[in-house]
């Protein structure tokens, strides 16, 4: 079954860097920042890397939520494990 991934900014501090906590139901995974990317680059690479892991190929879209997090839902399943957002 598909869920809906959330994605939260966890900032630096002095012991780690910036990084990203990815969850759905099914678990959470914390992601590292790369740093040639931009913010949303980050977050959409960090939700589809967790897809990918959990096999959850589709048509996603994306959004923030009232805290700031971002959050992905699928609204179409694909046959291949694509992820793809749209705007």
């Amino acid at each position: 079954m598909y869920q809906a991934i959330t994605v939260k900014l966890l900032g630096a501090t002095n012991h780690k860097p910036a990084r990203m906590v990815v969850r759905a139901q099914a678990g959470r995974k914390i992601v590292s920042n790369k740093i040639e990317l931009n913010t949303e680059s980050n977050v959409i690479a960090a939700a589809k890397a967790y897809a990918a892991e959990k096999k959850w190929g589709g048509l996603w879209q994306g959004g923030c939520d009232y805290r700031g997090d971002y959050v992905f839902t699928c609204s179409r399943r694909l046959d291949s494990h694509q992820f793809m957002i749209t705007d």
